[in-house]
């Protein structure tokens, strides 16, 4: 139920769904479990399935909040297969508005949706040697070619026999 609730606020339903229809943003376990207001629950449900098959171009006609549980679980079934999404769980799993064939139809749906909202394009692999050597060689911030690093440069002036190579810091004997 986490990776709906991450999906579904990376497809900005708090914004767009919870606001313009009036609802509250949903816990961690919402459709997980059963709530106290059971047809409270199931109308979620079913205003944020019609809500995601919008979002996909997918305009469902009919459905009124007040149909009988067992026609609006009929309804989204036939309107996923129109889609092409295939379900493990009947009609009759759906019209408690909680549990392991919600979660799945939200699962799906929440899927779809991101991979409808987030194209990936291949990346483009560029040829070696199109300049980007000589580039690197030009950029001077890079000491490793031997020079004096910065240590050398402050300690120039000091003689070596100014360099106490004995001191004792502590260590015991090791």
């Amino acid at each position: 139920m986490e990776h709906i609730l991450d999906s579904l606020k990376l497809l900005e339903y708090e914004g767009k769904f919870c606001k313009q229809k009036g609802f509250k943003p949903i816990s961690k376990a919402y459709f997980a479990t059963a709530s106290s207001k059971a047809s409270e629950q199931f109308i979620y449900f079913i205003s944020l399935v019609s809500w995601l098959l919008s979002i996909n171009n997918h305009q469902v006609s009919g459905w009124n909040k007040y149909d009988d549980p067992m026609t609006a679980s009929q309804n989204v079934v036939v309107e996923l297969q129109k889609l092409g999404i295939e379900l493990d769980s009947q009609p009759n799993k759906l019209k408690s508005g909680y549990g392991e064939g919600v979660t799945e139809v939200l699962l799906k749906l929440t899927q779809i949706s991101l991979q409808n909202r987030f194209k990936f394009r291949k990346p483009i692999i560029r040829e070696e040697g199109n300049g980007l050597e000589e580039d690197a060689e030009d950029m001077g911030g890079d000491d490793m070619d031997g020079g004096a690093d910065m240590a050398d440069v402050i300690h120039a002036q000091d003689s070596n026999s100014d360099i106490d190579e004995d001191l004792d810091f502590g260590g015991g004997n090791i």
